[in-house]
């Protein structure tokens, strides 16, 4: 009975998630309130995200922060990981500077334990240098963007990020060139990888000229 009850409660995420794309938001809602006390934890948390989402597109991000704290509790496997994480980096850029942090600290957790256990993606260790960017620490952010240019040297927006986090620097230390200079070779690094992948999404591009 067990089974048939984690599996129905599969079928009633699949369902939460065709509902959110097609902006059905009651029923995101509706089926979040029916999976809260899935046997299944992760199943449990994962119905937290969607309906936190909704909140957060609708302005209500009280109710959105109480939402992601539920999946927070629950969750732990690395498809809620990802998700979470991601969905607390996004609600950081809507709400006040307190709880900024804090969202942006959960985050980090969230990308620190995938790290630990799953192993990450290209997308969650620019998430995470940006979360250290985010929060000031600069030089980690600095050093997580350079590792990842070894791995992926073709990422314009490793080069973006690293342009940012030098004039950041540069702003807090006004005496110190170093910081511009080097944020304008990165600059320039970073429009030479866009111009290529540009080129490559569009080859009349390359032949026109453009």
């Amino acid at each position: 009975a067990r089974q048939e009850g984690m599996e129905n409660d599969q079928i009633l995420l699949a369902r939460q998630e065709v509902a959110f794309a097609k902006e059905d938001f009651e029923e995101v809602l509706s089926i979040g309130e029916r999976l809260e006390n899935s046997q299944d934890s992760d199943t449990a948390a994962y119905s937290c995200i969607l309906p936190s989402k909704v909140w957060g597109k609708t302005g209500d991000y009280d109710a959105q922060a109480e939402y992601l704290e539920k999946a927070y509790a629950l969750g732990g496997d690395n498809r809620c990981l990802r998700e979470l994480g991601s969905s607390y980096l996004t609600a950081a850029e809507n709400v006040s500077r307190s709880s900024r942090e804090m969202y942006l600290k959960r985050a980090r957790e969230c990308y620190e334990k995938l790290e630990e256990s799953y192993g990450v993606t290209y997308r969650d260790q620019l998430n995470r240098a940006v979360i250290c960017e985010e929060l000031g620490d600069y030089q980690e952010a600095k050093s997580r963007l350079e590792l990842m240019e070894e791995s992926y040297p073709e990422e314009y927006q490793i080069y973006m990020h690293l342009a940012y986090i030098c004039l950041k620097q540069g702003e807090e230390e006004p005496e110190d060139d170093s910081y511009y200079e080097e944020a304008v070779s990165y600059y320039r690094r970073e429009v030479l990888k866009t111009s290529v992948w540009l080129n490559w999404k569009n080859p009349s591009r390359a032949e026109t000229g453009q």
